[in-house]
């Protein structure tokens, strides 16, 4: 052992070996849980963390958001306008501005096909209504 290691042994050794030390690391540990950091980083850990699951979820949503767009897109292009319309109204469902959404789709889809999606998100409200 070189003796900056030995020195540093020693000296938590002496640290330890203090009467006070149990009580100064319980005082020390309940004043960071007091201020909620994470240590000597000063980073709150469970807003760190709710912080992350956020970012999850917001990044889960929007990729499910684009999938049910694309994939009503595709469905109502090939003809199947009762799956497509199906895809889009959960689209909706999820979308942070689903007013401005159905401006676009409006103006994107055929008249029939925009008159349907009207019909299904009604029924949705309906049924959501009734549970």
């Amino acid at each position: 052992m070189n003796a900056i290691n030995k020195t540093a042994i020693i000296a938590a050794d002496k640290r330890r070996a203090d009467p006070e030390y149990k009580k100064k690391v319980r005082e020390r540990r309940r004043r960071t849980r007091k201020n909620g950091n994470a240590g000597r980083s000063g980073i709150p850990i469970s807003m760190t963390m709710k912080q992350l699951k956020g970012e999850y979820k917001a990044l889960f949503i929007l990729m499910y958001f684009l999938q049910e767009i694309q994939l009503g897109e595709t469905l109502i292009a090939r003809g199947e306008f009762e799956t497509g319309v199906e895809h889009l109204a959960n689209a909706i469902v999820v979308c942070g501005q689903p007013a401005r959404l159905l401006q676009v789709l409006q103006t994107s889809l055929p008249a029939q096909v925009f008159a349907m999606l009207i019909l299904k998100m009604q029924d949705s409200a309906i049924v959501q209504m009734r549970k």
